[in-house]
C-alpha cells in the first residue's frame, strides 16, 4: 500500500499561518507516523526557490524542474515510510507584486500534476482552503499595503491578479482535472463558524484521530478582520508617498485599536 503525501496548498490569507504555527508548536504532540514540513523549513524553502518563475514561457520551460524533482525526492527520502505532510502556500503561488505580474495561481494545476508524477511511489493529495472572494481580495491587498509592495489602487490591483470568477471555480476546475480523491477544498469561514477551526479540519483530513487531537494545543492568534472604515483608510494610506515604516506602523496601530475595541465589547 502506498504511503500518502499530504500537501496543504493554501490559498494565501485563509488561515495558513495559523495552521503552520499549530503544526510547528505541536511538533512533539503530533503522531510520528507523519513527517511534517512547514513553511520556513529548509526543504520548503528549497522547493519554493526551484518552483520560482524564471521568465515568460510555458510551465516546463520557465521553471527549474530538475531542482523541483530533486527536492521532492529528498522530501520522500527524509520521510521514509512515514506519510509526508507539507504546509506552505508560497510553493503553489505568490502574493501579487513585483514577482507575480499575473494570476498567482495560473499554473497551480501543472504544479500539482508535476508533484504527482515525481512522487508516483506515494499517493499525493492536496488540501485547499477558500474564502469569500471580496474578503479574500481585501485581505491580500492589505498584506501588500503592509509590506509596501504596491502603490496601485485596490481596483487596479484586483485586475492585475486576473483571478477570474474566484477561488471556488478554480478549485472546481482542479477537481475536474485531478479528481475528488486528489483535491479537497473547504470554506475557511464555514469551518470557523462551525467552531471546527481550520487547524482541526486539516488535521482530521490527514487522519488524526479525535483522541490524538486532545493532545494538540491550540494557538492563539489575533483576528485580522477589519471594519470597512479601517479598510478604506488603509486604501487611502496606500496612495500616499509615506515611507514603508510609517505605513506599516499606521496599519498595525489601526489593527490594534480594532482588537482592543472588540475585546471591550466581548466583556
Amino acid at each position: 500500500m502506498k504511503s500518502t503525501a499530504f500537501f496543504h496548498v493554501g490559498f494565501h490569507k485563509t488561515g495558513t499561518t495559523y495552521i503552520q504555527d499549530l503544526l510547528r508548536q505541536n511538533a512533539e504532540n503530533l503522531p510520528n507516523r507523519y513527517h511534517f514540513f512547514v513553511q520556513g523549513d529548509a526543504e520548503c524553502n528549497a522547493l519554493r526557490r526551484s518552483f520560482r518563475h524564471r521568465g515568460v514561457g510555458a510551465f516546463a520551460e520557465s521553471r527549474n524542474l530538475e531542482e523541483v524533482e530533486k527536492t521532492l525526492l529528498e522530501l520522500d527520502e527524509i520521510a521514509g515510510e512515514r506519510a509526508i505532510v507539507l504546509s506552505d502556500e508560497t510553493i503553489f503561488g505568490y502574493l501579487p507584486g513585483k514577482y507575480a505580474p499575473f494570476n498567482i495561481y495560473h499554473d497551480l494545476g501543472e504544479r500539482i500534476e508535476f508533484i504527482r508524477k515525481v512522487l508516483s511511489n506515494r499517493d499525493p493529495v492536496f488540501f485547499i482552503y477558500t474564502r469569500e472572494l471580496t474578503d479574500w481580495l481585501l485581505s491580500v491587498y492589505k498584506e501588500a499595503v503592509k509590506g509596501h509592495r504596491e502603490k496601485m489602487e485596490f481596483e487596479s490591483y484586483v485586475k492585475r491578479m486576473k483571478i477570474g470568477d474566484g477561488l471556488v471555480p478554480l478549485c472546481q476546475k482542479l477537481v475536474a482535472e485531478h479528481g475528488e480523491t486528489t483535491i479537497t477544498f473547504r470554506d475557511m469561514d464555514v469551518d470557523n463558524d462551525e467552531k471546527l477551526g481550520v487547524g482541526t479540519a486539516l488535521l482530521r483530513w490527514i487522519g488524526i484521530t479525535d483522541e490524538e487531537l486532545n493532545a494538540i494545543h491550540s494557538v492563539n492568534r489575533q483576528n485580522e478582520s477589519l471594519p470597512d472604515g479601517i479598510l478604506k483608510a488603509i486604501l487611502a494610506i496606500n496612495r500616499t508617498s509615506l515611507p514603508k515604516r510609517a505605513v506599516t506602523t499606521m496599519v498595525n496601530n489601526m489593527s490594534l485599536v480594532v482588537t482592543k475595541q472588540s475585546k471591550k465589547k466581548s466583556k
